[in-house]
């Protein structure tokens, strides 16, 4: 048995070696700094003083002061699925926690050095082990660490300065998914398992996939002091292609009630058959489920930020910023197996576009509050919501605290994500089918995000 009875297998287990790290827009995490997520992530115009903007424009070093800082995100998430019919399907929560760290040094008035490293990749999505979704994936785990040296320099003193970096991405995912026999194809006929008698919901492989990849990229910002009021920003990353690559594991699930009525015989004779009999030999030498490696090419997409911060009143700080993702960048991709065998799989993503406000008040010499809102478009098309990524438009409602220790800061936030319910599918869609054709059932997403930083003024300058 070979590559029609295997190709639905084949097909979702490497949608999801991609569809994980396209978590992306659904689970990135732009909360890389208490202080900029408290006001709404907007931050290319209106840095914080705690290195962050080597992240969030790397042009604004230039106009900072020295510092040294480290935090995390903590983000909480659970989910549903829920069928037409009406029955629901809860995922537990789950908390992770993000890192992120920075220094930064100014050398004149002019000069500034410094090294970021942040975390945007680092969710996962469990779901419960018998869940018709697992023949897509029940449980997917992403990591990814970005690690940037950035340079900035002010161009024209006190007004204009541009700077950037290279970028070292590293990831790694473990995915995990069932393989249902009650639509595998049989070879040689026009008969698949579910066509003879195999029930659906009818396992017989499990599989686990794990691997990881490096790849390089690069960022540049401008900042533009235009008056004592009002500054300017602007950034731009370049897409990262990560070379994946790793391991899949298979496992027969046994089915020892289940047996299959059809032409296995010699010459095509009508037999009966055990199911495990039939597939075993394809988790042995010479099978296509045995274990084997992986590779993949996977580009992350590109982003382009502007925006603007308007000092109101010596008390009051607004900021906008305005984000174009390049999602589309996923639109077709070929992973290799050393042994399974399949065609390009289209995956349609979407550019998204982010709107952000925030604003924050000084309340007192060492007392910042801060709140901020946030909205965004999807990037995931109807055709492709599945348990990897139930993505929708979503909004973001944000608030937090900074506080003046002297030499030491500490800022807190809290993100509330508010995520429309969306449409999608628990199966791959038969072959020359939109996906659309069989979403099922409705996802729906509650996720909270509470993180702080610490930040160091340090005495160099």
């Amino acid at each position: 048995m070979g590559r029609t009875i295997l190709w639905p297998f084949g097909v979702a287990m490497a949608l999801a070696v991609i569809a994980a790290p396209v978590m992306g827009q659904g689970s990135s995490v732009a909360t890389q700094s208490a202080c900029v997520s408290a006001r709404g992530h907007a931050a290319v115009a209106a840095p914080c003083g705690d290195a962050s903007s080597i992240f969030y424009n790397p042009a604004a070093l230039a106009f900072m002061p020295s510092a040294l800082s480290g935090g995390f995100t903590a983000v909480y998430n659970k989910g549903s699925f829920t069928y037409d019919g009406g029955q629901t399907v809860d995922r537990e929560a789950a908390t992770t926690p993000v890192p992120h760290g920075y220094a930064s040094v100014r050398f004149g008035d002019r000069l500034a050095a410094g090294f970021g490293v942040w975390a945007p990749y680092g969710l996962g999505i469990e779901w419960p082990s018998n869940f018709e979704g697992r023949y897509i994936s029940w449980k997917s785990q992403l990591k990814g660490i970005y690690l940037q040296p950035t340079l900035a320099f002010q161009i024209i003193p006190d007004r204009l300065a541009i700077g950037g970096g290279p970028q070292i991405v590293l990831g790694g995912l473990e995915l995990n998914q069932d393989v249902d026999a009650h639509f595998l194809g049989i070879p040689g006929t026009p008969f698949t398992f579910g066509n003879l008698g195999v029930p659906r919901n009818t396992p017989f492989a499990a599989g686990t996939l794990s691997g990881d990849g490096m790849g390089f990229g690069a960022q540049v910002g401008l900042y533009f002091q235009a008056s004592d009021r009002l500054s300017l920003g602007a950034r731009y990353m370049h897409s990262v292609k990560l070379d994946l690559s790793g391991d899949a594991e298979f496992s027969q699930i046994t089915q020892p009630q289940v047996n299959v009525t059809g032409p296995f015989g010699p010459g095509g004779t009508v037999i009966t058959v055990p199911l495990d009999v039939l597939l075993a030999g394809q988790f042995q030498s010479g099978g296509q489920l045995i274990d084997q490696s992986v590779k993949a090419e996977l580009t992350l997409p590109p982003q382009a930020v502007v925006g603007l911060r308007f000092l109101a009143t010596p008390e009051v700080e607004l900021a906008v910023d305005y984000q174009w993702t390049g999602w589309s960048t996923f639109d077709e991709i070929a992973p290799t197996f050393d042994v399974l065998q399949m065609s390009p799989l289209v995956l349609e993503y979407e550019d998204t576009h982010t709107f952000r406000l925030g604003g924050s008040y000084q309340a007192s010499e060492p007392l910042v509050i801060r709140a901020g809102f946030v909205a965004n478009t999807a990037a995931t098309p109807d055709q492709t919501v599945t348990p990897i990524l139930p993505e929708a438009k979503r909004w973001l409602l944000t608030a937090g605290l900074g506080y003046d220790f002297g030499i030491i800061r500490t800022d807190v936030f809290y993100n509330y994500l508010n995520q429309d319910d969306r449409p999608g599918r628990v199966r791959s869609p038969p072959m020359g089918q939109d996906g659309t054709t069989v979403n099922v059932g409705t996802y729906a997403t509650t996720t909270h995000l509470v993180g702080l930083t610490f930040s160091y003024g340090l005495p160099l300058r």
